[in-house]
């Protein structure tokens, strides 16, 4: 009699291992979580660095005098000071700021002019003072006080027509108006 060899059943493969053995093939893994962890990483820097360059921007802002649209500008001489230059925001009809600045000029006389240049104004950066002078924040050039109304053209700050009103210094709603197109 010959021996019928015994052989072991093979173990099938459960319906749990084939499922996990697809999910294993590379075709079907998951997309890995790193690039999606880089994208969110980068998005708060950048917008962390937005806030920062926003909060600059403001800040740098706060020095102008916000006025009131559609009055004219009125303001009493003997309240401006003698060596520093003021600064004013004037919100126009078209939505721009229209910024300005004034500035007792070392003749005494008090200068106005558009926080601005016919040269400089798209970038929108203005002047700032040192000592007598008003200086482009573009390009640097120094215009001293006393010729502000006076030079006109080129990187010179570009005049405000203003009148004086007994003790007042009078800058009419139009004149402001009509410096929307620098802003």
């Amino acid at each position: 009699m010959s021996k019928k060899r015994y052989r072991h059943p093979q173990p099938s493969i459960s319906e749990r291992e084939v499922k996990r053995q697809k999910f294993n093939a590379p075709e079907n893994r998951p997309l890995s979580r790193s690039p999606i962890i880089a994208f969110g990483v980068l998005t708060l820097i950048g917008l962390g660095i937005y806030a920062a360059l926003m909060g600059q921007r403001s800040a740098a802002n706060d020095y102008f005098t916000r006025l009131t649209a559609g009055q004219d500008f009125r303001i009493s001489l003997a309240s401006l000071p003698l060596d520093q230059a003021k600064f004013f925001s004037y919100p126009s009809s078209y939505g721009n700021d229209v910024r300005f600045f004034l500035r007792r000029g070392s003749d005494g006389v008090v200068r106005a002019a558009y926080d601005t240049c016919d040269v400089c104004y798209p970038y929108k950066k203005g002047y700032y003072q040192q000592g007598d002078s008003m200086v482009c924040r573009r390009c640097g050039k120094a215009f001293p006080s006393a010729e502000i109304n006076v030079v006109r053209g080129g990187c010179n700050p570009a005049p405000l027509e203003r009148t004086v009103e007994g003790g007042d210094l009078v800058i009419k709603a139009s004149d402001l108006e009509a410096g929307v197109s620098y802003f």
